[in-house]
C-alpha cells in the first residue's frame, strides 16, 4: 500500500525556522511508516498558492541555487513580488509529478 503524506506550513512557521527542519520531519515520518510496512512518498503540500525560493528548496530538499536554476530553465514557474521570487504551488506539484513519471519510465527500461 502506498501512502502520501501532506504537510501544511503557515507563514509564521517559516519565520519560526520550521523550513530548515522540513526535510528531517519528512524523513522521520517516512521512516516510521516504512518500518510499519508502508511504501511512502512524503510530499509537502500547503494551502498557500506560492512559496519563496527557500521554502521551495526545503520542499525538494535541494539548494536554493538549484531552485533558481530550475526557474531559469523554465522547469518551475515563478514570478516576482517586489524583489522576492515566488514559485507557484501548481508548478511545484507539476514538477513533482513529471519527476515521478520520468523515474517510473527509467525503471521500465
Amino acid at each position: 500500500m502506498a501512502v502520501t503524506i501532506y504537510f501544511s506550513v503557515e507563514n509564521d512557521g517559516e519565520r519560526a525556522g520550521l523550513k530548515e527542519s522540513l526535510p528531517a520531519i519528512r524523513q522521520a515520518v517516512k521512516d516510521a511508516l516504512e518500518d510499519e510496512g508502508f511504501e511512502v512518498e512524503a510530499v509537502l503540500v500547503s494551502s498557500r498558492k506560492s512559496f519563496g525560493v527557500p521554502t521551495t528548496a526545503a520542499i525538494f530538499d535541494v539548494s536554493e541555487k538549484t531552485v533558481r536554476r530550475l526557474l531559469d530553465e523554465g522547469r518551475l514557474q515563478g514570478f516576482k513580488v517586489r524583489n522576492c521570487l515566488r514559485v507557484s504551488a501548481a508548478s511545484i506539484e507539476k514538477y513533482r509529478q513529471d519527476a515521478i513519471l520520468k523515474y517510473q519510465l527509467t525503471l521500465d527500461e
